[in-house]
This record gives structure tokens, sequence and C-alpha cells, in this order.
């Protein structure tokens, strides 16, 4: 069975990195993908691993706008109170794509197509799209 997702999202939040042993870092995004004028607002939680932590930690903000793609995950646990078990799914993303700078700037046109965050950084003064 193949599990694939893409979709296009607007971080709702300011992404949460943690660093974990061995050197690994996760961060998790809260992503809004319902359309605009849509009366009913869909979210989903999207975790990303090792190098693209990095760059969504980095890179992120709220309100930045970007496609991602992934698989479908379940995430189960014991509710503490109620001793019940609780589930919630998420995307463990592979991959990020800029859509919009997020910042604004005369002097450059506004260019919306999405560039792969794959890739490194030329410096550290620039970002990796």
């Amino acid at each position: 069975m193949y599990n694939s997702i893409t979709s296009v999202g607007y971080l709702v939040k300011d992404p949460e990195t943690r660093q974990l042993n061995g050197g690994k870092s996760v961060t998790r995004l809260r992503v809004g993908i319902s359309p605009s004028n849509a009366k009913t607002k869909c979210f989903i939680d999207l975790e990303v691993w090792d190098k693209l932590s990095e760059i969504a930690s980095k890179y992120l903000t709220k309100g930045r706008e970007f496609v991602f793609s992934g698989e479908l995950a379940m995430d189960t646990w014991e509710n503490k109170d109620t001793g019940k078990p609780q589930s919630k799914y998420f995307i463990r993303g592979n991959n990020i794509q800029f859509l919009n700078s997020g910042k604004k700037d005369d002097s450059q046109s506004s260019d919306s197509s999405p560039a792969p965050a794959a890739a490194g950084p030329a410096s550290d003064d620039e970002p990796p799209f």
C-alpha cells in the first residue's frame, strides 16, 4: 500500500523544535490546510526530522505558506487522567517547498513558484530557496 500526501498549507504558529539524543532534531508544525473562504477550518500537524527539521525551524514562521509532502501517520498514547487510549493523525514530512518569502521587498518581483527546501543554503546569510 502506498501512503503519500501532498498539500499546500500555512503555518498557524511558529515551529516547535526539539533536539534528541544522538544529535537528531524533530520539528512539529501546525498547518492550516483549509481554503480561506471555508466555513470550517482544517488543521493538521506536520513532523519533519534532521536536515529538514533544521530548515523548517530556521525559515518557517507563523503565516508562511508552503507545499509539503509526506505520509500519514498516527500517534497513540494513554490518557493520564482517564486511562483511555488516545490517538491523533499527523503527517511525517519528507519535503517542503516555500511559496512566499513572507517579506515585503519592492526591489524584487514576487515569485510564487515553489523551490525545494532540501538543498542547503549557499551561505549562512541566504535561505535555501
